[in-house]
């Protein structure tokens, strides 16, 4: 029996209109990892008469959790970031302005076929809603997202003809004097970034006539927070700023060309922590992690993308 290879996975999506009812895959993403898992939650019948082990059980619900990975382009992932935060707006004749913010209601959910390399089947998967993303990035390597998404059904279908995934080129890692990190009104060298958005979802919605969970929404506020590192240059305005109790935009830009842009804003961002380990006479790296906020005017996250694709959501 021949091995089946991970070579060659590809991840479709498509944005459904009503939760959990699977929609054609319209876009199709190059991931670097793909894993999902489906728990069955078995109840063991409570008979005496039985031996042992329990004979009979059944199954009062089912979990099912997608994880992707990838490398972040400035095309081909409108989707994902629209069912991160919740809604996107575009704006211009080319380049394209697409601007994602955060909603309290998500959209309905994906369709997303994960086209196991040489296998001759795809898993479905139905009522994907983003539960948390991550972008991390640090040098020798271009940023990456991990989105873990909840996920209403599992299931197996022949594999889908897959379009060649729309990207430009990665990230290149580098800030120039055009790209930068900005925090009440300073700029800052970096050597990593992490942003994490939990959404904050219940999932554990349902009903006496499934076992499948319902369209999950908020269990409370969702949270995002930004992590960098930096050489330490006697620059304490991180310390000052989380001792003042400071509030600023942290913007980071990434702008390689007219054409091809992300902006990450954190709005009104006060400063969590502050740390700078000393464990031998090398040079002081700090690390800062800084929380979003919401005002009258904008949710904490806006992501801005520019390219040349039309719609937000290619």
């Amino acid at each position: 029996m021949a091995c089946v290879h991970g070579a060659g996975t590809v991840v479709g999506a498509g944005e459904e209109s009503t939760h959990g009812t699977a929609v054609a895959r319209s876009v199709w993403w190059d991931v670097s990892s793909a894993s999902g898992e489906t728990q069955a939650n078995l109840i063991d019948a409570p008979r005496l008469f039985d031996p042992l082990f329990a004979v009979e059980s059944f199954s009062d619900a089912e979990t099912t959790q997608l994880t992707l990975s990838g490398d972040v382009h400035y095309e081909g992932l409108g989707m994902l970031w629209k069912h991160s935060l919740g809604a996107v707006s575009t704006t211009g004749a080319g380049p394209y302005d697409h601007e994602y913010t955060c909603t309290l209601n998500l959209p309905a959910g994906l369709t997303l076929e994960v086209l196991q390399g040489s296998a001759t089947n795809s898993r479905i998967y139905e009522g994907c809603v983003v539960a948390s993303l991550d972008l991390s990035w640090q040098q020798g390597q271009a940023m990456q997202w991990t989105a873990t998404l909840d996920c209403e059904t599992r299931n197996e279908a022949a594999a889908g003809t897959p379009s060649t995934p729309t990207y430009s080129p990665v990230l290149t890692g580098h800030l120039n004097s055009t790209s930068q990190l900005t925090w009440n009104s300073a700029a800052y060298a970096i050597e990593s970034f992490s942003l994490t958005l939990n959404n904050n979802l219940d999932t554990a919605r349902r009903e006496l006539d499934s076992k499948f969970r319902k369209q999950p929404c908020r269990a409370g506020r969702p949270t995002v927070e930004v992590t960098i590192t930096r050489d330490y240059n006697d620059q304490d305005a991180f310390i000052d700023g989380q001792q003042d109790g400071t509030q600023a935009d942290m913007v980071l830009t990434l702008d390689p060309s007219a054409s091809t842009k992300l902006i990450i804003k954190l709005a009104n961002a006060k400063v969590v922590s502050t740390s700078m380990p000393k464990s031998g006479a090398g040079r002081l790296v700090e690390t800062v992690v800084l929380r979003g906020y919401a005002d009258a005017s904008e949710e904490a996250l806006t992501i801005t993308v520019t390219n040349n694709q039309a719609s937000g959501t290619a």
